[in-house]
Parts: structure tokens; sequence; C-alpha cells
């Protein structure tokens, strides 16, 4: 999957397009490019689609 980990961000839709492979080092690099940000992870390395799945801390994460 390493090779399907392109990232597309639609800031005016707000929007975030994530292949299967990306990590959560793409998805905020490129929604940061854009003043955006997602609740997502902090662990850069860590698949998109495990934090999807299976949920996570991330930059937008309320305390407990």
């Amino acid at each position: 999957m390493g090779k399907l980990g392109n990232v597309r961000v639609d800031a005016e839709q707000k929007l975030v397009y994530a292949q299967g492979g990306a990590r959560w080092e793409g998805v905020n690099r490129e929604t940061h490019k854009v003043g955006l940000a997602c609740v997502g992870a902090i662990c850069d390395t860590v698949g998109v689609g495990g934090y999807t799945l299976a949920g996570g801390n991330g930059y937008l994460t309320g305390k407990r």
C-alpha cells in the first residue's frame, strides 16, 4: 500500500482525499499548507486507515 499514499486537499470544499496507503504525515502536511487541520493522528508514521477505523488522538482531540 505504500505506493498508494497520495493526499490531495480541496481547500475550497475543505475536503481531503487520501489513498489507501496514505500516512498522517502527508495529511497533516497538505492540510497545513492551506490553513486547515483535521482530527487525526499526531504520530505521522501511522496510516490513515488505522486511525480512521480504530480511532486515536490527534491535534484537535479534546482533553479528557
